[in-house]
């Protein structure tokens, strides 16, 4: 038997009805609609304590980043550290070894000033090395040190000579008396109140002996000397 057409329509109408999705509960709307604002709600704090902290930098700006303008100096750009050493042109310079090679090679290879030189011979005298004391301060003597020049003439004066030196044998007082004057020309006062008294005693075989001695005892007693104002009077 045919079936009925209007009975299949009405079935499958019924089936159409059941396959229809229910339409959501109004409590479940609104879970969905509180869980976004408090979505919001986090977001919106969240871009407020972003502006809060911005605000902060800003305000803090100097302490955190130091002031504008002002820049810190590499590693590489910082200035370096002053040295209390001296350069090495300023150092002293090594002291020579103690034999008479080693002055005379100082001598002719370094060419020394005076003062130098003078201060060698005093080293070398300390060390008992008079022959090459003797050496040293003459150079200086020669070359400008009043103070070198009146202990050469000491050596050779009749009145100080030490045989026991090792160095002069004999007293001269010529030659003492041409160290004396080296020694006075440069100021030394010592030396001029000794080759005064040298010429004034006659010691020196000079004919303008009289005049050159008030001449050097004249200049030391200007310059103070009390033994100078006493040998002219």
């Amino acid at each position: 038997m045919d079936e009925d057409p209007l009975a299949a329509f009405a079935e499958l109408e019924a089936n159409a009805g059941d396959a229809i999705i229910e339409p959501a509960r109004p409590d479940e709307e609104d879970g969905r609609a509180g869980h976004r604002t408090g979505l919001y709600i986090i977001i919106g704090a969240l871009l407020i304590l972003l502006l809060i902290a911005a605000a902060l930098l800003w305000y803090f700006r100097e302490d955190v980043f130091g002031p504008a303008g002002e820049v810190t100096p590499s590693a590489e750009e910082a200035p370096a550290p002053e040295s209390d050493a001296p350069a090495a042109a300023e150092q002293a310079p090594t002291r020579i070894p103690l034999t008479l090679d080693a002055a005379r090679s100082y001598l002719i290879e370094e060419k020394p000033s005076a003062a130098d030189a003078q201060a060698e011979a005093e080293r070398f005298d300390g060390a008992g090395e008079v022959q090459a004391a003797f050496i040293l301060r003459k150079y200086a003597a020669q070359n400008g040190s009043s103070e070198a020049a009146l202990l050469m003439a000491r050596q050779y004066d009749p009145a100080t000579h030490d045989p026991d030196a090792g160095v002069i044998a004999e007293p001269d007082a010529a030659i003492a008396a041409d160290w004396y004057e080296r020694a006075a020309d440069g100021g030394n006062v010592d030396a001029m109140v000794r080759l005064g008294e040298m010429l004034k005693s006659g010691a020196l075989d000079r004919p303008d002996a009289p005049e050159q001695s008030v001449f050097w005892l004249r200049k030391a007693a200007e310059a103070g000397s009390e033994k100078a104002k006493e040998l002219l009077q």
